[in-house]
Protein backbone atom coordinates (compact mmCIF):
# COMPACT_ATOMS: atom_id res chain seq x y z
CA UNK A 1 0.00 0.00 0.00
CA UNK A 2 1.47 3.67 -1.27
CA UNK A 3 1.03 6.21 1.23
CA UNK A 4 -1.29 9.00 -0.04
CA UNK A 5 0.35 12.01 -1.35
CA UNK A 6 -1.01 14.16 1.80
CA UNK A 7 0.78 11.98 4.08
CA UNK A 8 3.96 12.36 2.31
CA UNK A 9 3.44 16.03 1.91
CA UNK A 10 2.79 16.76 5.68
CA UNK A 11 5.74 14.03 6.28
CA UNK A 12 8.13 15.93 4.12
CA UNK A 13 6.91 19.09 5.54
CA UNK A 14 7.26 18.42 9.08
CA UNK A 15 11.26 17.46 8.74
CA UNK A 16 11.81 21.14 6.18
CA UNK A 17 10.11 23.26 9.57
CA UNK A 18 12.15 21.11 12.07
CA UNK A 19 15.33 21.93 10.06
CA UNK A 20 14.13 25.36 9.29
CA UNK A 21 13.73 25.91 12.79
CA UNK A 22 16.38 24.50 14.36
CA UNK A 23 19.85 26.47 15.64
CA UNK A 24 22.25 23.99 13.87
CA UNK A 25 21.56 20.69 16.72
CA UNK A 26 21.29 17.50 15.46
CA UNK A 27 19.29 16.62 18.36
CA UNK A 28 20.13 13.03 19.89
CA UNK A 29 22.36 12.85 22.78
CA UNK A 30 25.36 15.02 22.53
CA UNK A 31 28.85 15.10 23.90
CA UNK A 32 30.17 19.10 24.39
CA UNK A 33 31.84 19.41 21.14
CA UNK A 34 28.26 18.56 19.73
CA UNK A 35 25.91 20.94 21.11
CA UNK A 36 24.88 23.85 19.37
CA UNK A 37 24.77 27.45 20.40
CA UNK A 38 21.09 26.73 21.56
CA UNK A 39 22.00 23.84 23.23
CA UNK A 40 24.47 25.38 25.11
CA UNK A 41 21.90 28.42 26.13
CA UNK A 42 19.28 25.67 27.37
CA UNK A 43 21.97 23.69 29.43
CA UNK A 44 23.69 27.17 30.63
CA UNK A 45 20.35 28.43 32.09
CA UNK A 46 20.34 25.10 34.51
CA UNK A 47 24.32 24.89 35.06
CA UNK A 48 25.67 25.73 38.48
CA UNK A 49 28.22 28.34 38.64
CA UNK A 50 31.63 25.94 37.22
CA UNK A 51 29.73 22.97 36.13
CA UNK A 52 29.70 21.83 32.85
CA UNK A 53 28.08 19.50 30.94
CA UNK A 54 29.46 15.42 29.86
CA UNK A 55 26.22 14.75 27.89
CA UNK A 56 23.22 16.42 26.62
CA UNK A 57 20.15 15.65 25.61
CA UNK A 58 16.58 17.21 24.74
CA UNK A 59 13.67 15.24 24.11
CA UNK A 60 11.75 17.81 22.67
CA UNK A 61 10.90 17.45 18.63
CA UNK A 62 11.74 21.38 18.25
CA UNK A 63 14.57 20.68 20.23
CA UNK A 64 13.85 24.25 22.37
CA UNK A 65 14.98 22.71 25.39
CA UNK A 66 11.35 22.77 27.86
CA UNK A 67 12.72 18.81 28.32
CA UNK A 68 16.31 17.93 28.44
CA UNK A 69 18.58 15.61 30.42
CA UNK A 70 21.98 16.28 31.28
CA UNK A 71 24.74 14.69 32.90
CA UNK A 72 27.40 17.10 34.59
CA UNK A 73 30.60 16.61 36.25
CA UNK A 74 28.44 17.18 39.54
CA UNK A 75 24.82 15.68 38.87
CA UNK A 76 22.55 14.27 36.50
CA UNK A 77 19.78 16.42 36.02
CA UNK A 78 16.07 16.27 34.22
CA UNK A 79 14.37 19.80 33.33
CA UNK A 80 10.67 19.50 32.16
CA UNK A 81 8.86 22.76 31.48
CA UNK A 82 11.38 24.67 34.09
CA UNK A 83 11.03 22.05 36.72
CA UNK A 84 14.25 20.51 37.83
CA UNK A 85 15.08 17.11 39.05
CA UNK A 86 18.60 16.71 40.39
CA UNK A 87 20.39 14.26 41.94
CA UNK A 88 24.46 14.59 42.89
CA UNK A 89 26.63 12.22 41.43
CA UNK A 90 28.22 11.32 44.57
CA UNK A 91 24.30 10.37 45.69
CA UNK A 92 23.75 8.09 42.82
CA UNK A 93 23.14 4.66 44.44
CA UNK A 94 22.35 2.72 41.46
CA UNK A 95 21.41 2.88 37.37
CA UNK A 96 19.26 0.89 35.74
CA UNK A 97 18.80 0.51 31.88
CA UNK A 98 16.22 -1.03 29.69
CA UNK A 99 15.89 -0.68 25.89
CA UNK A 100 13.72 -1.26 22.87
CA UNK A 101 12.75 -0.24 19.76
CA UNK A 102 9.41 1.26 20.55
CA UNK A 103 10.45 2.88 23.27
CA UNK A 104 14.18 3.45 22.84
CA UNK A 105 16.36 3.32 26.16
CA UNK A 106 14.91 4.07 29.61
CA UNK A 107 17.30 4.68 32.44
CA UNK A 108 16.58 4.97 35.87
CA UNK A 109 18.58 6.66 38.21
CA UNK A 110 18.11 6.16 42.28
CA UNK A 111 19.80 8.74 44.59
CA UNK A 112 20.78 7.86 48.47
CA UNK A 113 18.13 9.82 49.67
CA UNK A 114 15.34 7.99 47.81
CA UNK A 115 15.13 10.36 44.94
CA UNK A 116 14.18 8.77 41.31
CA UNK A 117 15.00 10.41 38.10
CA UNK A 118 14.15 8.38 34.76
CA UNK A 119 15.61 9.56 31.71
CA UNK A 120 13.50 8.60 28.14
CA UNK A 121 15.98 8.56 25.12
CA UNK A 122 14.14 8.19 22.19
CA UNK A 123 15.14 5.35 19.28
CA UNK A 124 17.83 6.01 17.25
CA UNK A 125 19.21 9.28 19.39
CA UNK A 126 22.13 8.01 20.81
CA UNK A 127 20.54 6.90 24.46
CA UNK A 128 23.67 4.18 24.94
CA UNK A 129 26.04 7.25 24.91
CA UNK A 130 24.13 9.15 27.40
CA UNK A 131 24.07 5.88 29.58
CA UNK A 132 28.35 5.38 29.19
CA UNK A 133 28.73 8.98 30.34
CA UNK A 134 26.39 8.28 33.58
CA UNK A 135 28.37 5.58 34.27
CA UNK A 136 31.86 6.79 34.36
CA UNK A 137 30.61 9.74 36.19
CA UNK A 138 29.00 8.17 38.93
CA UNK A 139 30.99 4.40 38.59
CA UNK A 140 27.83 3.05 39.12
Amino acid sequence: MRPSPTLFSLGASLVAFSLACGDGSSGGVEVPNQMSAGDREHAAAVLKPGESVRAYYDATISLDGTEIAMVTDQRVVYVLDKNVTEIPLADVTDVVHSSDTISGDVIDVKGAGGQRLRVEIAPMNDGQVFLEVLHEATGK
